[in-house]
C-alpha cells in the first residue's frame, strides 16, 4: 500500500496502433517544479505511439558531428602543443 505519493497518468485509449489498443504514460515530475501544459504531454505521448521521434530526443547524427568536432578540436590542440613544445626545446 503506498500513501502520500501522486503520479501524473496520461491515458490514451482506441490507439491506431497495430500492436496495443491502450497506451499508459506516467510523467515525471520536472525538477523546477513547474508542470508541463496537458496539451503538448498527450502530443508527445502520441507522437511515440505513432512511431515518430519525440521532440528532446537526440538525432544520431547530430550527435556523432558533435563528437567528431570535440576529436578534431583535441587532435589540433595536442598538434599546437607539441609544435610550441618542439620550438622551444630547439632555443
Amino acid at each position: 500500500m503506498l500513501r502520500g505519493t501522486s503520479k501524473r497518468v496520461i491515458v490514451l485509449k482506441h490507439c491506431k496502433g497495430d500492436v496495443f489498443d491502450e497506451a499508459y504514460f506516467i510523467v515525471k515530475n520536472s525538477e523546477n517544479g513547474k508542470k508541463r501544459d496537458t496539451k503538448s504531454l498527450v502530443s508527445e505521448a502520441r507522437k511515440i505511439i505513432n512511431g515518430e521521434k519525440p521532440s528532446g530526443e537526440n538525432n544520431k547524427k547530430k550527435v556523432f558531428l558533435t563528437r567528431l568536432t570535440n576529436v578534431f578540436f583535441f587532435l589540433l590542440g595536442s598538434l599546437f602543443a607539441v609544435l610550441i613544445f618542439d620550438i622551444l626545446t630547439k632555443v
